[in-house]
């Protein structure tokens, strides 16, 4: 029975080993920040959702008032994050 010799694939440079760009601490910590607070912010509407449903007469109000006010803020949390340093 022959054996199969084992052929290791040739070394990635270290430009190629990296696929993606490695994040400063600081960049990792806004990015966290950001899906944090994106996170509490789909789960405020989700309440607001659920108190529309339960209760359809105040809950109307609630989920008006948080479909006006919780999306501007998701668009400035990622506008703060994704937003270009050069500009």
């Amino acid at each position: 029975m022959k054996s199969i010799p084992s052929e290791k694939p040739e070394k990635l440079s270290d430009t190629e080993d990296k696929q993606f760009p490695t994040l400063s601490e600081k960049e990792a910590r806004l990015f966290q920040l950001a899906n944090w607070s994106l996170g509490i912010l789909a789960f405020l509407l989700f309440l607001s959702a659920l108190t529309y449903v339960y209760y359809p007469d105040i809950g109307a109000h609630i989920f008006d008032a948080s479909l006006k006010t919780l999306p501007p803020f998701a668009t400035l949390i990622l506008g703060y994050y994704f937003a270009s340093k050069n500009s």
